[in-house]
């Protein structure tokens, strides 16, 4: 890993810090500002091709972002209407 790379996922590591501490001190304009940061980070990685799988997914948990994915073995209830 690049001296580049290493400082992109220290300053990504830095800004979940800060912004956990933002979200308890319930300071919703520093955690859009800490969020704005991370995405310049991804995209500055981007632009230099560097794996962004990992940022991507930093920021996903941190904007809320994480899709719900459903287990496939939890079916719905569903009553039979004819069941009185």
């Amino acid at each position: 890993m690049s001296e580049f790379e290493n400082e992109l996922d220290k300053r990504v590591s830095e800004l979940q810090e800060q912004l956990a501490q933002a979200r308890r001190e319930d300071n919703e304009h520093l955690v859009e500002s800490l969020v704005g940061q991370l995405e310049g980070i991804v995209d500055l990685a981007d632009a230099n091709d560097v794996d962004t799988g990992a940022m991507k997914r930093v920021l996903a948990t941190e904007t809320g972002q994480i899709p719900i994915v459903e287990d496939p073995n939890d079916s719905p209830i569903v009553e039979d209407p004819n069941d009185s």
